[in-house]
């Protein structure tokens, strides 16, 4: 299987993140990140996908292979795109699939000891194709964390190209100022005003989910998270998963919310930014979205 190394131009440290996009391909038997020290090939974070949904993590000292972590994903679609995430925490690795957290894996040596990340493609054609890490080995500059936001909040307004569907990933960035008392994500139709999706933030730490249609609100499925800092930026992820959204912040899953009517009916995303000066600065959604 094909390997790529990128030499970091600093070792990792606490609070760094990678995220790397790949594609997959039918027939491949694993494909995986390492990140490893040059010096000895010692592997501190062996994270492996094994298709069609096993993920197995380990490290591999100068005495072998230790202990598994297992876990499972959602099987990958021939030829989707999906972007994996691994953040240094405090103890640990924290990775995600598509927004989706996997099991930690606890650091079992120093951080700093790792100098580099290796890439292993799989075959058929599956493989990596985008790295974003602190410094990669050509001497690009992608920062440890995400670059800073645009400093104007965007619209409140966004239609689709064309109705939301199954698969469909939609990525917020956004800032975090002290003393606003909500902020929000809607998935919306434009025709009646009917919101499929309320994804509301109400800090320090509780978020309401709800829809909202005809008949009003109607009962609501809440979660908690952890609070953010001001000025602080965070992503928030919304996945459409087979039966219902699935969301994140900051990479930690948040509840599942089940659909309360066909997707397909969705064709509009209004932002609600809050006050202070918080709010959304970024949207990913390129193939869906057309800004007004």
């Amino acid at each position: 299987m094909p390997t790529q190394y990128h030499k970091l131009h600093r070792p990792l440290k606490q609070g760094d993140r990678i995220k790397v996009f790949g594609k997959y391909s039918l027939g491949t038997i694993k494909f995986n990140i390492n990140l490893t020290r040059s010096q000895n090939r010692y592997n501190f974070f062996h994270l492996d996908f094994r298709p069609p949904k096993t993920i197995v993590m380990n490290t591999k000292f100068n005495k072998g292979w230790m202990t598994e972590i297992r876990d499972t994903y959602k099987p990958l679609g021939e030829h989707e795109v999906f972007e994996v995430v691994i953040f240094c925490d405090i103890g640990s690795f924290r990775a995600s699939l598509n927004g989706v957290e996997i099991k930690k894996f606890p650091y079992r040596d120093d951080l700093d000891k790792i100098d580099q990340v290796e890439l292993v493609h799989g075959s058929n054609g599956n493989g990596w194709f985008q790295l974003e890490i602190p410094e990669d080995s050509t001497g690009e500059q992608f920062g440890s964390v995400p670059p800073a936001l645009p400093t104007t909040l965007l619209p409140t307004d966004h239609k689709l190209r064309r109705p939301l569907k199954q698969g469909d990933r939609i990525k917020f960035l956004g800032r975090f100022s002290k003393g606003t008392k909500k902020f929000n994500v809607n998935l919306k139709r434009m025709q009646n005003g009917f919101n499929f999706f309320h994804l509301d933030f109400r800090p320090p730490k509780t978020i309401v989910m709800n829809t909202n249609f005809s008949n009003g609100w109607m009962t609501e499925i809440r979660d908690t998270y952890k609070p953010l800092k001001d000025q602080e930026e965070f992503e928030v992820v919304v996945f459409c998963d087979d039966d219902s959204f699935r969301a994140s912040l900051n990479g930690v899953e948040i509840k599942k919310f089940p659909y309360r009517d066909d997707l397909d009916k969705i064709d509009q995303i209004f932002l609600e930014h809050g006050s202070n000066g918080n709010g959304w600065f970024e949207l990913e959604m390129p193939h869906l979205v057309a800004f007004q």
